[in-house]
């Protein structure tokens, strides 16, 4: 990762016939091999900035301080004599971190200084990294909510200037230009770059405070103006003789934007600086944002954190209600993607090793339009199911990046590994050998991929027939099953609970547990069948359902919504401790529309193993949410559970759909991206007809061999779709 983003950025604008040359440089760190590019590239590697947003221990930012060593060595007469000099010069000037964790700082900055005094000749004063490898939360450059990004010029503010249009109403914020602290911040500059090398105390401790002075008084007045932009909103409102309701309700709302900046700006007189609340970018690192025509750094590096919301809900407060990229379901890292972006120049290289599964992952769909917009992709390794990270059962993948929002139709270095590879295997496709390892150079469309899921074939002809001509599900044809949160008692809630029996219903209830509540009739309206895996198969599902569920909604929140239903009143406050649904005391945390699980359907299995499940049933089915179901009007289910069936749809599924190893995760996203064809009744009836021999045979014992109809089914689709014999073979050897 290290050595192809340096590779990557000194070939920037470099001739086509030069890039090799730069390449064999930098792994071989053979300096004639430069010839007259060596002064170019001497400077390059001067000027790089880098940084890892989330430091961590500081490993890949040491091991680009080991590449540029290197390379200047090769390039740089009698650099070895001056090793620590040079590796001081390069910790000073090109390499800059930050880290939310206070320790993962202190341990990165003491291996800098470790790698500073293996080559000391004699003892000397190290270099103080308190603004070089820094504290603080890389995605928010903002505090309570106001933008802190231009503090370091005090410009382009967005602060209130009231004005009225024609009906006395106040308009929108304006824009006003504030003035530019040139001397001051030029003080602040020559501080940080002073603070580097001081080795006195005190006056390490004068420059700090006064560092930490500016920051302060630049944050201060940003939320002052703010401030007094909420007066002026007042002022001018109150101009009116007579206040309406709505101007009245601006007036509080104004005066209570004002005392908690008031408490903000009190705040920030007391806060430790940095911090772990915020990183402001611009400010610490002014330099790299400064520079002319080629604000931000030349690469970004790291392996991001890999956070899930429902795991860890805090690590998003902030981000959650500020960031562009914030998205229901994401990982954090995807931010750090986008940010990453976001901090580079023009040209820049972003380098990752993170989660493989962003590709396809509905919460990765601003990370990829991210992309689409802004990046080009230079290389993207897929490791697939090998562990790369012994201690972590996560698959991952290198990317890299440039900053670039023009290049299009161009191709990529794309890798992947086979299923049940090995270190060896991994090795060899770091090193681009054949060794169980998918080699190609992939084509990249913006139009194409705008949107859509990231998935890579080199069978790209034949996906183009099959979409071709086609439609698809739309978003209210498909839903998710429904979430519980808790079927029943399981031994964590037992656990926490001990009255509470292992196995006891919540909000599912088996038949025995059903029949003891003596239902009335008006309360047997809420009890709905209940269906999972033993009744639900590919093709057929048995309407013979063991469990049911007490089917409420968000109606079912308030303390008194269940009082005309007290046989199921009594059961879930038995049970009401163990409930955690977003609608308890009552109601299922997420009911979905009832429509879906009546009448003619198809249930959707969302992990499936060796091909896809899908299920039709005509007759009352209620799902959990490892389902999802399909119900259309545009198709006749029966042949639609046909299509969907068949080779040709695992095939598309394999290979445009998202897989996790092996296995096929048909969320909604692949759902509604399978192309189908939209076609009358009777062009449908053939399939409708061989389905419906399946359900009879299904009936009857549903392990029958139903390979023979199977087979019918996939060449009557082959037919629809126009695919040819040469196709078939492919789609079947898949």
């Amino acid at each position: 990762m290290c050595r192809e983003s340096l590779i990557a950025y000194l070939q920037t604008d470099q001739k086509e016939e030069d890039k090799e040359r730069i390449r064999q440089f930098v792994t071989s760190h053979d300096g004639e091999l430069l010839g007259d590019l060596k002064a170019d590239i001497d400077e390059k590697l001067r000027d790089v900035k880098i940084c890892d947003p989330a430091i961590g221990s500081g490993a890949f930012p040491m091991g680009l301080l080991r590449e540029l060593f290197f390379c200047r060595s090769a390039i740089e007469p009698n650099i070895v004599e001056h090793a620590a000099d040079i590796k001081r010069h390069i910790i000073q000037n090109n390499i800059y971190g930050v880290d939310i964790e206070r320790g993962a700082v202190d341990i990165a900055r003491l291996r800098f200084w470790l790698a500073l005094i293996v080559d000391e000749k004699s003892p000397e004063a190290l270099p103080n990294l308190d603004f070089k490898i820094m504290q603080g939360n890389s995605l928010l450059e903002s505090y309570e909510g106001i933008d802190l990004s231009k503090l370091a010029v005090m410009s382009n503010m967005q602060i209130y200037s009231p004005q009225s249009n024609l009906f006395g109403e106040l308009e929108e914020e304006q824009t006003n230009i504030v003035y530019t602290q040139t001397k001051e911040l030029k003080d602040f500059q020559d501080n940080l770059k002073h603070y580097f090398e001081t080795t006195a105390h005190e006056e390490r401790t004068n420059l700090r405070k006064a560092i930490e002075d500016y920051v302060r008084y630049t944050i201060s007045y940003t939320l002052d103006t703010h401030k007094h932009g909420e007066e002026r909103k007042i002022e001018q409102i109150q101009l009116s003789t007579k206040l309406t309701d709505k101007q009245s309700k601006a007036i509080a709302v104004a005066e209570e934007n004002i005392n908690h900046l008031k408490e903000a700006i009190e705040n920030i007189q007391k806060m430790e600086l940095p911090n772990s609340q915020f990183f402001l970018w611009h400010t610490w690192f002014h330099d790299v944002f400064s520079r002319p025509s080629k604000e931000g750094f030349d690469i970004v590096i790291g392996n991001p954190p890999y956070v899930k919301e429902y795991v860890n809900r805090h690590a998003f407060d902030g981000f959650r209600e500020t960031s562009p990229y914030y998205i229901g379901k994401m990982d954090l890292w995807y931010g750090f993607a986008c940010h990453g972006i976001d901090l580079l120049c023009l040209g820049g290289h972003l380098c990752f090793i993170a989660q493989n599964n962003w590709t396809t992952s509905a919460g990765a769909k601003k990370m990829r339009n991210k992309i689409v917009e802004d990046a080009r992709v230079l290389q993207m390794l897929d490791f697939n199911t090998y562990m790369v990270f012994e201690n972590a059962d996560i698959q991952t993948m290198i990317m890299l990046f440039e900053k670039n929002q023009t290049a299009d139709n161009y191709g990529f270095d794309y890798r992947i590994m086979a299923e049940g590879a090995t270190k060896k295997d991994m090795l060899a496709l770091l090193n681009k050998q054949i060794h169980r390892t998918i080699y190609r150079t992939q084509k990249f469309s913006r139009s194409k991929y705008a949107n859509n899921l990231f998935t890579f074939s080199d069978n790209d002809l034949i996906f183009d027939k099959i979409s071709e001509n086609k439609t698809y599900l739309q978003n209210d044809e498909a839903t998710n099953g429904i979430h519980t949160h808790h079927n029943c008692v399981n031994n964590k809630i037992h656990r926490q609970f001990p009255d509470l029996e292992v196995g006891k219903g919540i909000f599912v209830l088996s038949s025995e547990e059903k029949e003891s509540l003596n239902l009335t009739t008006g309360e047997e309206s809420l009890i709905k069948p209940f269906f999972s895996s033993d009744e639900i198969f590919r093709f057929y599902t048995s309407n013979k359902n063991k469990f049911w569920i007490i089917y409420t909604d968000s109606q079912y929140k308030n303390n008194h919504s269940m009082d005309q239903y007290p046989h199921i009143k009594k059961h879930l406050d038995i049970v009401g401790k163990a409930i955690t649904s977003d609608n308890r005391p009552y109601g299922l945390h997420r009911a979905r529309e009832s429509r879906f699980f009546v009448g003619e359907k198809i249930v959707s299995l969302r992990k499936c193993v060796e091909r896809p499940c899908f299920s039709f049933s005509d007759f009352d089915c209620y799902v959990p949410a490892m389902y999802y179901v399909i119900k259309s009007s545009r198709w006749d289910m029966k042949f639609l559970t046909g299509v969907l069936n068949s080779k040709l749809v695992a095939f598309w599924l394999r290979h445009k759909g998202k897989m996790q190893g092996a296995n096929y995760q048909v969320d909604k996203v692949p759902l509604l991206g399978i192309p189908l064809p939209l076609i009358d009744l009777s062009l449908q009836q053939p399939i409708i007809d061989l389905v419906d021999e399946i359900l009879t045979k299904k009936k009857l014992n549903p392990q029958a061999d139903i390979l023979d109809l199977e087979n019918s089914i996939d060449r009557l689709i082959y037919n629809l779709y126009g695919l040819s014999e040469g196709d078939i073979k492919i789609v079947e050897g898949f």
